[in-house]
């Protein structure tokens, strides 16, 4: 439409002007009414993945509306069911509040849900938000498959632990995930490219009693055929080498860094 009208070879300058503004005036209406509610996220999270929280919490941010009196969330394994047939559904909440918590059924290790919110402003009039996702993670320790790895040399070593292994993949890949827990620093690369542009994970904790883990999404860098996969560990806080920092160079968990 917006192109027909400005198309259009108009003699009265005045109602070309008018016509514009007409359009224009009609296309912020519309994106605004198509998006009262959004920036839907979880646990402070656009689309998280590896989510351990077995009750997470959902949030959404609202435009050009005063006032939200009630809100009502949906959660569902499948996004065409959503809104008919949730797997949890919160009900009319009366509510000013923009966070809530899932309080649904348990939500399952390394599937993915689909949310969206419907909210009522101060007319009485019904919005609703696009919809948004979330996947789980491990939740339980007992997930975990794998054994520590290390390359066997003693804290004083200072060069960086480098591993590498290749595998074979004969099927077609839906989805791929990388479940990475670190004592030390670490980078993850597939097939020659990092996983992932963040610096410095996993945070630091006490390694001694809880160690972090990080999930990464590599499904577009796996190929059919061969693929290599490569970590590269660095001393961080779990091996710290300088005596002078607070003594850690002395604390009960140091050892050369694992994955």
């Amino acid at each position: 439409m917006i192109t027909l009208l400005l198309g259009y070879n108009l003699k009265n300058i005045k109602m070309k002007k008018a016509l514009l503004f007409y359009v224009l005036f009609l296309l912020s209406i519309s994106v605004y009414a198509d998006h009262t509610v959004d920036n839907l996220q979880c646990e402070h999270m656009i689309a998280p993945i590896g989510v351990d929280n077995p009750n997470p919490r959902l949030t959404w941010q609202l435009h050009d509306i005063n006032t939200q009196l009630a809100y009502q969330i949906y959660v569902s394994t499948d996004s065409t069911a959503l809104w008919q047939q949730p797997q949890w559904n919160s009900n009319k909440i009366n509510s000013s509040t923009m966070l809530a918590t899932y309080a649904g059924n348990a939500l399952q290790p390394f599937k993915k849900y689909y949310w969206g919110v419907n909210i009522w402003d101060d007319k009485g009039l019904e919005h609703s938000s696009n919809i948004a996702s979330f996947e789980m993670g491990m939740m339980e320790t007992t997930q975990w498959q794998g054994a520590w790895i290390t390359d066997g040399h003693n804290v004083q070593e200072k060069r960086a632990a480098s591993f590498r292994k290749v595998i074979n993949i004969n099927k077609p890949i839906a989805k791929a995930r990388a479940y990475i827990a670190v004592g030390g620093l670490f980078e993850l690369y597939v097939n020659g490219t990092k996983a992932n542009n963040q610096r410095l994970n996993p945070m630091f904790t006490r390694y001694d009693r809880r160690v972090l883990y990080v999930t990464y999404d590599i499904t577009n860098q796996l190929a059919a055929g061969q693929n290599t996969f490569g970590v590269v560990l660095g001393n961080g806080w779990f091996n710290h080498q300088p005596p002078a920092v607070w003594f850690f160079d002395e604390v009960p968990w140091r050892s050369r860094p694992k994955f």
